[in-house]
């Protein structure tokens, strides 16, 4: 990834970048990434994608629809790595109360239906 234009994500909430990691023989690493365009806006991100600006590291339901309208093509599909001998790394989804008096049953009905849609994108782990 040092070597190719890359459209880094800035988390909003404390500047920190959406690290690029992914898995090689069990050992996860984050790759080097050559810079070219930084933002907070997953959006934009993928736009820039679409228009030629760089690769991007893009959630599935942002990348999908892309990728289906063959405006995107992804790098690392399970059926294809173009010879890579790494596999991203996926993306890790939390959710927060402020205690646990805040866990409701509604919050735990919530989170109960985000961890069932996570295993039907295939991305519960």
């Amino acid at each position: 990834m040092r070597h190719y234009a890359c459209l880094v994500l800035r988390y909003p909430t404390d500047g920190r970048f959406l690290p690029w990691g992914f898995v090689r023989d069990g050992v996860q690493f984050d790759a080097p990434v050559k810079v070219a365009l930084i933002s907070d806006d997953i959006d934009v991100l993928a736009q820039m994608a679409v228009n030629g600006g760089g690769i991007a590291r893009l959630a599935s339901f942002v990348a999908g629809p892309l990728i289906d309208k063959q405006a995107l093509v992804p790098l690392f599909a399970e059926d294809c790595c173009h010879g890579a001998h790494a596999v991203p790394e996926p993306m890790q989804v939390y959710a927060c109360v402020t205690d646990r008096q805040a866990f409701t049953s509604k919050v735990r009905a919530f989170v109960s239906h985000l961890e069932g849609c996570l295993a039907d994108a295939g991305m519960a782990g």
